[in-house]
């Protein structure tokens, strides 16, 4: 705000102000525990009490937006490790090993399943290894390949698979879709005909209109020319 221009923010321990430094002259003043601050880029204060609360303030007035319990026991690693960033985000160090993030902007909130990442990249299965000739001929193990089609034999059929034999039946719907069939295509062939046949009957229709309609207009025109005349003007 132009009225504010110049202020300047002072976090200690217990107190944070507002104040001009030029003119000494202190603006807002608000106490706080024991915390770790940071402001953000939005114009306000977030702190970390020593009660385990995370207190969130305007910038400059100091007015409170938020005050919640989040930590139920402040452990010196938390203090130690909390860093507030942009946007409302936060992260520390709940274990030796682990990291947190958290975030009090409720966008980013809402955001945060777009933004969490994955422990493992994805990468595809590796092709099979293609096996030895001489070890799938002779290992005991079972094999994937067929010892036919590595002799030169691969699509013929073996003489113990049963061939199939068609039936009498089997004959007779056959040559009854084809008969089916065929009749379909005559239908069809008749029905694309008389298509063509409505199509030139219409196209006739039209001109007979055409004609019909002009034949019309000229009577129209003779009937007023000769409306006026009298017997002896003919």
């Amino acid at each position: 705000m132009p009225e504010y221009i110049g202020a300047e923010v002072y976090v200690s321990v217990t107190v944070s102000t507002v104040m001009f430094w030029s003119c000494q002259l202190l603006i807002y003043i608000i106490s706080v525990l024991d915390s770790k601050s940071h402001g953000l880029k939005s114009a306000c204060l977030t702190c970390l009490g020593s009660n385990g609360n995370l207190m969130v303030y305007s910038l400059p007035s100091l007015r409170p937006l938020l005050n919640v319990n989040y930590f139920s026991d402040v452990d010196i690693r938390v203090v130690r490790t909390l860093d507030f960033s942009n946007h409302g985000h936060a992260m520390y160090m709940c274990t030796p090993t682990e990291i947190q993030k958290i975030t009090v902007s409720a966008d980013m909130c809402r955001a945060q399943a777009d933004t969490q990442c994955e422990p493992f990249l994805p990468k595809e299965n590796p092709e099979m290894p293609k096996q030895n000739f001489l070890k799938s001929l002779f290992g005991s193990g079972p094999s994937v390949l067929d010892r036919e089609e590595l002799f030169g034999a691969s699509g013929k059929a073996s003489h113990g698979v049963a061939k199939f034999v068609p039936g009498a039946a089997l004959q007779a719907a056959q040559a009854g879709a084809s008969g089916v069939g065929a009749e379909l295509a005559r239908t069809r062939m008749a029905l694309d005909e008389r298509g063509e046949k409505l199509g030139r009957l219409e196209d006739k229709s039209e001109a007979m209109k055409d004609r019909a309609k002009e034949f019309s207009d000229r009577a129209a025109m003779l009937a007023d020319r000769y409306k006026n005349l009298k017997w002896y003007q003919f």
